[in-house]
């Protein structure tokens, strides 16, 4: 049993350290990830099968356990890598966790044309009266964190208008898009991607029910990231049909800011 788990452990170590050095392998991480989590899954129940006493049982455990830690640890690790030589490549700076300040216009229609072509994400926030509260990067492909002082300003500002980018891809609101916009009582949330302009119109304020409700089915009838674009379009409409919300989709060269 000892053996076989180092046999594990060094395959492991082996895989990491390929993709180690191809970062541009990084999206076959996940692939790993879930062939290691099944294999030890497997070896777990043959291992509870196999041995009648107890301590079995721990290893089958033990076995999952290195499974899940070491499959996640290497998809982070390696997309950090990836998304790191990405932006020296570029001259910018690295992902960090902590956002900093950034200006790509004082409007609103000034940031969605200017933030569309940028490699990473960007998010802007405005009042509802098209004054610009704040704008942060964190340098990174694909995601921007709300800070702390962002979160201050749109609970001084509800109905906000909250813009942001997605750089890698042409696709929708994520769950992640869609959640941030619910907490901070945004009116109207707007993804820019190189070829089209996305809107979500929430005319009111929502419970965390309601915000939890609307996550889960946008994450179940969108899928992953790389998922069909028309699905997550679609999923995107039934979420603003079941919640009240307005979608619309509109390509960039043809998109004029409206207020609501």
């Amino acid at each position: 049993m000892t053996k076989c788990m180092e046999s594990i452990s060094k395959v492991f170590t082996k895989i990491y350290f390929f993709l180690y050095r191809r970062p541009r392998l990084f999206l076959s991480a996940a692939i790993i990830q879930a062939v290691v989590v099944l294999t030890c899954t497997g070896f777990a129940f043959y291992c509870e099968y196999s041995f009648a006493h107890r301590q079995a049982h721990t290893e089958a455990a033990l076995a999952i356990m290195i499974a899940t830690y070491s499959g996640a640890y290497l998809t982070r690790k390696v997309s950090d890598i990836a998304k790191q030589i990405h932006n020296i490549r570029l001259g910018l700076p690295l992902p960090c966790v902590f956002c900093t300040a950034s200006n790509h216009g004082d409007t609103v229609s000034e940031v969605v044309q200017n933030i569309c072509e940028e490699p990473v994400e960007y998010l802007a926030v405005f009042t509802a009266n098209g004054q610009k509260l704040a704008e942060i990067t964190c340098y990174d492909q694909t995601r921007v964190r709300n800070s702390e002082g962002v979160l201050k300003l749109c609970s001084k500002s509800p109905e906000n208008i909250r813009i942001h980018n997605h750089p890698t891809c042409d696709v929708p609101f994520s769950p992640a898009d869609v959640h941030a916009a619910m907490i901070t009582n945004a009116r109207h949330a707007i993804v820019v991607t190189r070829e089209s302009v996305y809107e979500l119109i929430l005319p009111r304020f929502y419970t965390e029910k309601e915000i939890s409700q609307a996550c889960k089915l946008l994450d179940r009838k969108g899928g992953i990231l790389c998922s069909p674009r028309k699905r997550q379009i679609r999923a995107c409409e039934q979420v603003a049909t079941k919640f009240g919300m307005i979608f619309k989709q509109t390509a960039r060269h043809d998109w004029v800011f409206e207020r609501y």
